[in-house]
């Protein structure tokens, strides 16, 4: 097959040519290059095959970029047919720009190439249609669309275009619902937000039953969740997080690490009702093991008095917590006043136990500026003045000033004050702090 034109030896400069644009909701650019032999007139609604395409600039495979453009390599087509092809791709909302070149190819089809920019930023996201399996689905999108492993575009055209493609994957689970994106905030985290894809309407939750558990009883399971879930629209990915946020806490305040929600099951008394079964698998009880301190220039012996953990006894992680906090005593009264101590669990399945692993990190070193006594009589002042015992540039004791107020008053006579403070601010200099200690009389 031969394209015919005015002249077999005369090829045309490239023209350009700008397709219509997407909603005004998104920023898109598409640009239609020809670099074709010009046909005449009779033979411009010729079909010819399309030979190959050639891809830059996109993560997305070559088969899925194909198939959102309903192209198929050997099918015939026109002029007509590829810009059609490249708006197919630029209302998928996917590509912030998109750029499109063909030429004749070696056996007179057409050699397409797609210059595309895929989509940025991406937000978490989570598949949450009820009775279909979420992990599965995910499976499914990313086998198509690499770069959205459990994150989708922000842009909301590619939202709704993802969200087409898996309410035709989810057809069995959606009971004739159309899938929507929408956007809430994590339940793991207060400054983050998530897209949601779920069914237009979610069934209403009835009851929820637990089996397995042992521990922890089903009504204080119940209670733990903190409010009465019957009556809410049931997601099951929200659910679940409202299970690990409320839960899993108090199994391992009870060292048991390995607790796990093994399945979730549903039973639909209508299109519109279901009651949820959480299955508990509770897993083995953990001591604790090793404590390792891990940072430069640390009063370990110091910090790990204070910890004072219970080796060999339940690891209890709220109790672990607690005795972090008291580790960090130590660098706080030495002046490091935003030091931090970061653990990591290390769990030996066999032995049981865990192990823990702490980074601490000093931050910088606090001094003493001076003191400010607001509130006594000349007497009393000079009192304080006197007895006071933190020197400008001293390391910075954040635990003294209150020390100082019990010992003031082991020689004055609290009653006659009605309140009394310290609080630190701000002084001359970086890191530097200065003590306020205040007194209102009765």
């Amino acid at each position: 097959m031969r394209m015919h034109s005015t002249n077999a030896n005369v090829w045309f400069p490239s023209v350009r040519r700008a397709v219509a644009g997407p909603a005004p909701a998104r920023v898109s650019r598409v640009i239609l290059a020809l670099s074709l032999l010009v046909v005449t007139a009779e033979a411009q609604g010729n079909l010819y095959p399309l030979e190959s395409v050639t891809l830059n600039g996109t993560a997305l495979p070559e088969s899925t970029v194909l198939d959102i453009a309903g192209l198929h390599i050997g099918a015939p087509l026109d002029k007509a047919g590829i810009e059609q092809a490249c708006e197919r791709l630029n209302e998928s909302g996917l590509f912030t720009s998109l750029k499109c070149h063909y030429a004749a190819g070696p056996n007179h089809g057409y050699a397409l190439t797609l210059a595309l920019a895929d989509q940025k930023p991406l937000i978490e996201a989570a598949i949450d249609v009820p009775g279909a399996d979420e992990e599965e689905a995910w499976r499914w999108l990313t086998a198509q669309y690499p770069p959205f492993d459990h994150k989708v575009p922000v842009d909301d055209t590619a939202q709704r275009f993802l969200a087409d493609a898996i309410q035709r994957h989810l057809k069995a689970s959606l009971n004739g619902q159309p899938i929507v994106p929408r956007v809430e905030s994590d339940l793991t985290s207060s400054s983050k937000s998530l897209v949601s894809f779920q069914p237009q309407t979610l069934p209403q939750l009835t009851s929820i039953t637990f089996t397995g558990e042992h521990a922890i009883s089903s009504a204080d399971l119940i209670r733990l969740i903190g409010r009465p879930l019957e009556g809410e629209r049931f997601a099951p990915h929200r659910f679940r997080q409202t299970l690990e946020i409320n839960i899993r806490p108090a199994y391992e305040d009870r060292g048991m690490y390995r607790m796990r929600f093994s399945s979730i099951s549903l039973q639909r008394s209508s299109p519109t009702l279901v009651a949820v079964t959480v299955a508990i698998d509770e897993g083995p009880v953990f001591t604790l093991g090793d404590v390792q301190l891990e940072g430069e220039n640390l009063p370990t012996s110091a910090m790990l008095r204070a910890a004072s953990f219970n080796k060999g006894q339940v690891a209890g992680w709220g109790e672990i917590q607690r005795a972090i906090l008291q580790m960090e005593l130590p660098l706080k009264r030495r002046g490091y006043l935003d030091a931090t101590a970061t653990p990591e669990r290390i769990l030996h399945d066999s032995s049981r136990t865990l192990d823990l692993r702490i980074a601490v990190t000093q931050g910088p070193l606090y001094h003493f500026g001076q003191l400010r006594i607001e509130g006594l009589p000349p007497a009393l002042r000079t009192q304080a003045s006197t007895q006071w015992r933190m020197h400008r540039g001293d390391p910075l004791d954040y635990a003294y000033p209150n020390e100082f107020l019990q010992q003031f008053f082991s020689k004055v006579d609290s009653r006659q004050f009605e309140k009394f403070s310290s609080k630190l601010e701000n002084g001359a200099g970086d890191h530097v702090m200065d003590v306020i200690l205040t007194f209102v009389p009765r």
